[in-house]
């Protein structure tokens, strides 16, 4: 077993929600968080750099609530192409194991399937309609 029980990419820039982080971490100690900046997304510079910010933002989010909750979280930024970051991230720590904030899109899709082509256990979660925490 690797460093990290489970990774959480950001794709909804939503991940760092009370609920979707209560239930991420739901039965792990520990997830590195990854933010990947999509080089194929064609996309401007400041589109970019604000996505960016917001990832951070998310993240950060993440990091700070896992710790309230005794809870390991370390962050990662990668560049390049979503679906295959995610694949080699989990691939090179040895996590089995991705948490996602479910999403009703093709890219969203196509990234799940990717994911248990190649054996991971995937673990959706949906966004609440009401947080109360």
């Amino acid at each position: 077993m690797g460093k990290f029980e489970s990774l959480i990419p950001i794709l909804s820039f939503k991940e760092n929600d009370n609920f979707f982080v209560k239930q991420a971490f739901q039965g792990s100690n520990s997830a590195l968080v990854l933010l990947v900046v999509d080089t194929n997304l064609k996309e401007s510079g400041y589109f970019t750099t604000s996505r960016i910010a917001k990832g951070r933002e998310t993240v950060v989010g993440i990091i700070e609530k896992a710790k309230r909750k005794k809870k390991k979280a370390e962050e990662l930024i990668e560049w390049g192409n979503t679906k295959e970051k995610i694949i080699s991230t989990a691939k090179i720590n040895g996590i089995k194991t991705i948490v996602l904030m479910k999403q009703n899109s093709d890219f969203f899709k196509d990234i799940v399937e990717g994911l248990k082509a190649n054996g991971f256990d995937v673990k959706i979660l949906e966004e609440p309609i009401e947080t109360k925490e």
